[in-house]
């Protein structure tokens, strides 16, 4: 999928789901940011601090409860590295 339609499909369809919220929205924006930086490739390799600072996010909490419902959406897969010194690896879904 081109890398617009992919931004477009989010935007168009982030309403149908009531808990995607600006955190959600920061957080897509820094992996799709990310997503275009390695040339429209997935799987992105990313740092969750890297990730958090991208989307001014703070709590590591909010981080993970926002993957976890970008996730259950079907907006990305996210396949996290417990070791801090391993990328974990992010797709872009197609919606």
């Amino acid at each position: 999928m081109e890398a617009l339609e992919l931004l477009n499909a989010f935007f168009a369809t982030v309403d149908e789901h009531p808990q995607i919220g600006t955190s959600h929205v920061g957080l897509y924006a820094a992996l799709y940011y990310l997503y275009l930086l390695n040339v429209c490739h997935d799987p992105i390799m990313i740092r969750r601090q890297q990730v958090m600072e991208l989307a001014k996010i703070r709590g590591i909490a909010t981080f993970h409860k926002c993957m976890k419902d970008l996730c259950e959406a079907r907006y990305i897969r996210y396949e996290g590295m417990k070791y801090p010194a391993k990328r974990s690896k992010v797709w872009l879904n197609p919606v």
